[in-house]
């Protein structure tokens, strides 16, 4: 799996004041106009310049709230599975208002040793389903 590492300079969770560094899948809001699939196309080349060529089914959801520059905001989240080019290695963004200081390639048995934050929570265990073929018929909420 693609993960990007966020650093954040002030706590996007108020209630978790303690995550600063964290890896989540690139991703990003909606821009006017734009179909979830567009946004994600395009924010997956912007965070990590990857050209996804196909789009599969979301998989997952999840809503929240929380801060950024200093302006509480509620979200709601979508995870599509993707296939990319094979041996695709992703790069950083240059763009400087991006928080991205990383960004990797995951197996999912690095993300359940790894003692780093991930987002969603559970991740490693969301995972396993997805790479045992069990594909839900209908995007499972995650926290």
């Amino acid at each position: 799996m693609l993960l990007v590492q966020h650093k954040d300079v002030r706590p996007a969770d108020p209630s978790d004041p303690e995550t600063l560094l964290y890896w989540v899948p690139p991703g990003g809001g909606q821009e006017g106009g734009e179909t979830a699939i567009d946004a994600l196309k395009r924010e997956v080349t912007e965070e990590a310049g990857v050209d996804i060529k196909s789009v599969g089914p979301c998989v997952w959801v999840r809503r929240g709230r929380l801060v950024r520059d200093g302006e509480p905001r509620s979200y709601v989240e979508r995870y599509f599975l993707c296939q990319v080019p094979p041996g695709h290695v992703a790069r950083l963004p240059t763009d400087s208002r991006e928080r991205i200081v990383d960004r990797r390639w995951w197996s999912l048995e690095a993300i359940a040793q790894s003692q780093d934050t991930f987002f969603p929570d559970g991740l490693a265990s969301l995972l396993k389903p997805l790479r045992d073929g069990d594909v839900p018929e209908a995007p499972r909420v995650v926290s």
